[in-house]
């Protein structure tokens, strides 16, 4: 149980880890109020050793806040499900961050230590990637299958929808791909207004034997992991502007929802005051006394206190009135 986030700050050429146990879905929020606040928030944060990092499968988002530089690198899961929604919020993030780059970090933690110049051991799982299936089409729950996947093929292009391409990576080194091009099959693609996405994409260049692959979600060490286990294929990680990319590789007609972007915005500054207003407060302890009181024996890991406590919140109501007023934010 928890929402686990690294941090980092840098000042003055060194620089500082950070843990806490709970933020990770609310990570964006606390960047919404500006550097100022969000570097006293991660401040409050527990103190890691500089070795001691959050790996690859557990981290669910990070941090990294270079007060040199004025640079902001950053994920979170929880912003990982719609490309649109997450451009509103880095626009909203680029007007509250005045004179600093901000940049979405595609492989995750990887990212971070690779900024800092640290090995990228410290952050990975050696298991990563095991057992993996092949193409698939979620046929009872639509909902899933928000992931586009295309295929060129004796000069041909198929597209269609699915749940998942993480077995594409294991799938004989692209040797045999007759059971996942089988499922796509369309020339043509509407992308259904109640799903969201895409939240991931594959195109397959069968031709020149290219894989083309993206997600929002990070992929820690994504080009070096698909081109070992794809070694006669080129191997070409799509980001930045991913669906726009993937769009220009087909010449079909594909349309996909396109959300309104001060509707969005409106959204995340909605959310943001639900976030102030509930503050932030750490649930292990009420858990515990409860199932207690149903006579059971509680051992809590003692990660689970290091929790932040909110900062300034004098300061936030007026910050949330002046980003409602200037919507929208470009």
């Amino acid at each position: 149980m928890g929402q686990r986030a690294n941090l980092v700050i840098i000042e003055n050429g060194e620089w500082q880890l950070f843990y806490d146990h709970w933020i990770a879905n609310s990570l964006h929020y606390e960047l919404l109020w500006g550097p100022s606040i969000a570097v006293e928030f991660v401040r409050g944060m527990h103190h890691e050793k500089p070795t001691d990092w959050l790996d690859e499968i557990w981290c669910e988002g990070a941090a990294l806040i270079d007060l040199d530089r004025k640079h902001l690198l950053w994920f979170s899961l929880e912003m990982s499900t719609s490309w649109p929604e997450q451009q509103a919020l880095m626009a909203l993030l680029r007007y509250q961050w005045p004179g600093w780059t901000i940049e979405w970090a595609w492989q995750g933690l990887i990212d971070l230590v690779r900024y800092l110049g640290l090995p990228d051991h410290l952050v990975l799982d050696p298991k990563w990637q095991q057992e993996k299936e092949r193409f698939i089409v979620d046929a009872e729950y639509d909902e899933n299958n928000c992931i586009l996947a295309s295929y060129k093929q004796h000069g041909e292009y198929r597209v269609g929808r699915i749940s998942s391409w993480e077995g594409i990576t294991t799938e004989l080194a692209g040797d045999d791909l007759r059971e996942s091009l089988a499922l796509l099959q369309a020339t043509e693609l509407v992308w259904p207004e109640a799903i969201d996405g895409p939240i991931s994409g594959i195109h397959l260049d069968c031709d020149t034997q290219t894989l083309y692959y993206w997600q929002l979600e990070d992929f820690p060490l994504a080009h070096e992991r698909l081109a070992a286990l794809w070694p006669n294929w080129r191997t070409v990680y799509l980001f930045d502007t991913p669906i726009e990319q993937h769009l220009a590789l087909l010449p079909l007609d594909i349309r996909l929802n396109r959300p309104d972007p001060l509707a969005l915005q409106r959204k995340l500054i909605e959310g943001l005051g639900r976030h102030y207003a509930r503050g932030i407060s750490n649930p292990i302890g009420r858990i515990a006394e409860r199932l207690e009181q149903e006579g059971r024996n509680v051992q809590i890991n003692p990660y689970a206190f290091y929790s932040a406590t909110p900062v300034r919140n004098d300061d936030k109501a007026a910050i949330l009135h002046h980003l409602q007023s200037r919507l929208p934010i470009t």
